[in-house]
């Protein structure tokens, strides 16, 4: 169990309270048609998933970057609404006006769901176990390898022709039940 105030959000847990506090005002308002769409990089919690399950509305995935999160929103230009998207490096972009992140908007939208949670004499974190109650837990954590100059690069080359030749059967004790390559665009299970 989580225990308030024994660390920070990290970027996921933001973007699970923003996408889940936009989508609900969202639909207190009746906004929500079906036409409905928010995006998240593949390095993003699945939960936002979940939470464009909850609330009905599209759900796309897309590589790493704005520049990817602003071309799913070009694409859909004239289709359906974009109503929110981001990743967890505490990137977000709210509304499509600027397609790029946009700290000032995400920041003004934390202040805002702080203050309705405030009204309700309750936390951002009361929210998200609200979420994780609702929609389940998600525990992801951040692990970067750094490796350097050209022998470097070409280990890190050689690891990803390795995992895309011979993918691992399981991990850390855990069947392996999909593998996403991003590189050919295709799904195995």
């Amino acid at each position: 169990m989580i225990k308030e105030n024994s660390s920070f959000l990290n970027g996921n847990q933001t973007a699970a309270i923003l996408f889940y506090y936009i989508l609900g005002r969202w639909e207190e308002k009746k906004k929500l048609t079906g036409k409905e769409f928010i995006v998240s990089t593949i390095v993003t919690t699945e939960l936002l998933k979940r939470i464009a399950e909850k609330f009905k509305v599209e759900y796309f995935e897309c590589l790493t970057g704005f520049k990817f999160i602003a071309d799913v929103i070009r694409r859909q230009e004239g289709k359906m609404n974009y109503i929110v998207g981001g990743e967890e490096s505490f990137g977000y972009l709210v509304g499509d006006f600027v397609r790029d992140k946009d700290a000032v908007s995400a920041c003004a939208l934390i202040a805002e769901a702080t203050a309705w949670m405030a009204n309700q004499g309750k936390t951002l974190f009361d929210l998200l176990i609200t979420i994780n109650q609702e929609l389940g837990f998600y525990k992801e954590q951040l692990f970067s390898v750094t490796k350097k100059g050209k022998t470097g690069a070409e280990d890190i080359q050689k690891m990803m022709l390795d995992y895309r030749n011979e993918p691992p059967a399981e991990i850390n004790n855990s069947k392996v039940i999909m593998i996403k390559d991003y590189l050919l665009l295709i799904e195995r299970i």
